[in-house]
């Protein structure tokens, strides 16, 4: 393999690392969001009384927030723009890095359309189930923690 060929080659180890790696975080980030809603649900099951208000402003404050998957693809752009992939020798290589590709960038598509509809529907729940004006306006609110 050519000096450029180990440089690529360690370029997109180190990118499907750093995907590996947030994919990870985004995981566990996930995960605390739908706790979230499932205490959200609980809560709303309770009866006005026997609700905790603050642990509900809490977790609804959240509801806004996303973590979106970032997609290191900095080293399959230049190896597709210089047609690297051409080059190769072994056609299962180049189909796999270019499967991988359009895989992400496909459920990177689909995610980012779906969001709009969740955060729309999201937005409107929320608005419904609290008041927005609270978090501006409760001293409390700058000292929660995730």
């Amino acid at each position: 393999m050519s000096t450029s060929g180990k440089k690529n080659a360690a370029s997109m180890i180190d990118d499907l690392i750093k995907d590996t790696i947030d994919l990870s975080g985004d995981i566990q980030w996930w995960r605390i969001h739908l706790a979230r809603i499932d205490t959200i649900l609980k809560e709303l099951d309770k009866s006005e009384t026997d609700r905790n208000a603050i642990v509900l402003y809490r977790c609804a404050s959240y509801m806004r927030r996303y973590n979106g998957f970032e997609y290191h693809d900095r080293t399959i752009d230049q190896l597709k723009n210089a047609g690297f992939f051409r080059l190769l020798r072994k056609k299962g290589v180049a189909d796999t890095h270019t499967e991988y590709d359009a895989r992400i960038r496909r459920t990177l598509l689909n995610i980012e359309e779906g969001s709009n509809q969740i955060y729309y529907n999201l937005n409107f729940f929320q608005n419904r189930i609290v008041d927005a004006g609270i978090f501006l306006l409760s001293p409390f609110i700058s000292t929660w923690t995730h």
